[in-house]
């Protein structure tokens, strides 16, 4: 739900409800991944890789990033290609 309320431009709510989600599920792949999807939205790059990273060490698969279109600008990112690089290098 907080995707489609940050694509609505309501930015506060969806803020406040994927915080929720986290604290409700942490560990949990898809929150997590949301997590990434609704920080990128709201402009919060560093966040947004925050998440990237505990959902790739938690197993989510670079595949699925790579093929999301709204993780296009998020992929440019330098950092983006270095946490990938990290699980490889980890596998």
């Amino acid at each position: 739900v907080a995707f489609y309320e940050v694509k609505l431009g309501q930015k506060s709510q969806a803020s406040q409800r994927i915080s929720g989600a986290l604290a409700m599920d942490p560990e949990n792949l898809q929150v997590l991944y949301r997590a990434v999807c609704v920080y990128e939205e709201l402009g919060q790059r560093d966040k947004a890789l925050e998440y990237l990273g505990k959902a790739v060490a938690r197993g989510y698969q670079a595949q699925e990033i790579r093929a999301d279109p709204g993780m296009k600008r998020l992929r440019e990112d330098p950092r983006f290609k270095q946490l990938l690089q990290q699980k490889n290098a980890k596998q």
